[in-house]
């Protein structure tokens, strides 16, 4: 419970988390998506199982859980599509040609994950915030895709 009220804390105006969160002027810190998705499933699955019984908290929680998701949509969710997304493009005829079905179906790209982050294997990974600041900043990660579907999922769930 500590930790998850010190999270909600830290949590930024945008509903996302820094990659590091105890160094919010450190030069290249920048919202990171895998870890503010782990955080909003965390906070959804917590008030799913009933693990918190005061009310007060249950629904600052929750409005915590709400921002990180709406942030996460807003801020790194990416549409990649010839034009404007319509639901006509979801409804595909029984024989079309495979390649038209992906030429005209908007895709969506989740952005601003980090690539990995560790520790050991020194001088490489020794713990800075130059080297978690540094690592590579990817599209489409499945270490950011899984939590945000989690996340959403729980979203679901909750609302």
């Amino acid at each position: 419970m500590d930790l998850l009220d010190a999270l909600v804390r830290e949590q930024r105006s945008s509903g996302l988390w820094l990659q590091v969160m105890d160094a919010p002027e450190a030069k290249s810190n920048y919202e990171e998506t895998s870890a503010s998705a782990m955080f909003a499933y965390t906070f959804y699955k917590s008030l799913g199982r009933g693990l918190v019984t005061n009310a007060n908290r249950a629904k600052i929680w929750k409005k915590t859980a709400d921002s990180a998701i709406a942030g996460i949509i807003t801020k790194k969710v990416r549409w990649e599509c010839a034009s404007e997304p319509s639901i006509q493009l979801l409804q595909i005829e029984p024989m079309a040609e495979l390649s038209t079905f992906k030429s005209t179906m908007p895709r969506l790209h989740l952005d601003g994950i980090c690539s990995v982050a560790g520790l050991g294997g020194s001088p490489y990974r020794d713990g800075s915030i130059a080297y978690y600041v540094g690592e590579p900043i990817v599209l489409d990660d499945f270490k950011g895709l899984g939590p945000f579907m989690l996340a959403l999922t729980e979203a679901l769930h909750a609302n």
